[in-house]
C-alpha cells in the first residue's frame, strides 16, 4: 500500500523537531530514519507524532533504538503528541526512556 508518509525537520540551534505525517510502519520507516540522520549532530530531538495516523511496533522499536544510541552520546530523543495507543504500547513494552508528552 502506498502512503504519503513524510517528515519535516526544523533545527533550532542544538535542538531539532521532526514532525511526522501519515503512517509510520516497517514500510515507511525510511522517512523517519532519514530525518533522524539529518539531525545527527543535535543534542535534543523531539519527534512530533500529532499527524501520524498509524504507528506499529517496528517504528516504535526504531525510535527506541535511536534514543538509546543517542543517549550514549549524551543526546536525547523524546516523543511529543503521541496518541493514547502509542502511550499504551510504550507502557507495555516498558520504553519509559522515551519520555512521551
Amino acid at each position: 500500500m502506498l502512503t504519503d508518509t513524510r517528515a519535516e525537520v526544523l533545527v533550532f540551534g542544538d535542538e531539532a523537531l521532526i514532525s511526522v505525517f501519515g503512517e509510520l510502519d516497517l514500510f515507511t520507516l525510511g522517512v523517519l530514519k532519514d530525518a533522524l540522520e539529518e539531525v545527527r549532530a543535535v543534542s535534543r530531538v523531539i519527534i512530533d507524532l500529532q499527524n501520524v495516523s498509524f504507528l506499529d511496533c517496528s517504528a516504535l522499536r526504531h525510535i527506541e533504538l535511536a534514543a538509546r544510541a543517542r543517549a550514549v552520546d549524551g543526546q536525547s530523543v523524546r516523543l511529543d503528541h503521541a496518541s493514547g495507543i502509542v502511550h499504551r504500547l510504550i507502557e507495555l513494552l516498558k520504553l519509559d526512556d522515551l519520555r512521551v508528552r
